[in-house]
């Protein structure tokens, strides 16, 4: 699923599975969160190293739903999330956290070269890039 950044106040939610969960981190889950896990998603690269952690995601995950859905559990979460939901799931993450909407797929466009693709030709035949040079060598025998 593909998520839209919602408007501002409004609520941040996510699918998992067929149940659609609301993040929410108040500032006494994220003190909690710190005190409790030592996970500070406001400092650093918080974020990026809890995306990239199974343990830290499942228990920011689990911070942050269980505030509106209560009856959730951290092994329903572990249980239900797979790893093709992540970068999906990603920029509702960063949004319900810090309240900034991150564009994933501008952001990885952006770190791709931008390299100009050659006009297909028309008249010749052959690699529309041309010569490859330092390819051939001339070798005596």
């Amino acid at each position: 699923m593909t998520y839209s950044k919602p408007e501002p106040g409004q609520p941040c939610f996510i699918m998992i599975g067929e149940r659609r969960i609301e993040l929410l981190f108040t500032l006494r889950v994220l003190k909690a969160l710190e005190a409790e896990h030592g996970i500070s998603v406001l400092k650093g690269d918080g974020l990026g190293s809890i995306i990239s952690d199974p343990t830290k995601l499942a228990v920011v995950l689990f911070a942050g739903a269980k505030t509106r859905q209560p009856d959730l559990t951290e092994d329903w979460i572990e249980d239900n999330v797979d790893a093709t939901m992540l970068l999906d799931m990603s920029p509702m993450l960063v949004r319900a956290i810090t309240g900034r909407w991150f564009d994933m797929e501008a952001h990885l466009a952006a770190r791709l070269p931008n390299v100009e693709r050659p006009a297909a030709a028309t008249t010749t035949i052959g690699s529309n890039s041309g010569p490859l040079a330092g390819t051939t060598s001339d070798v005596r025998m």
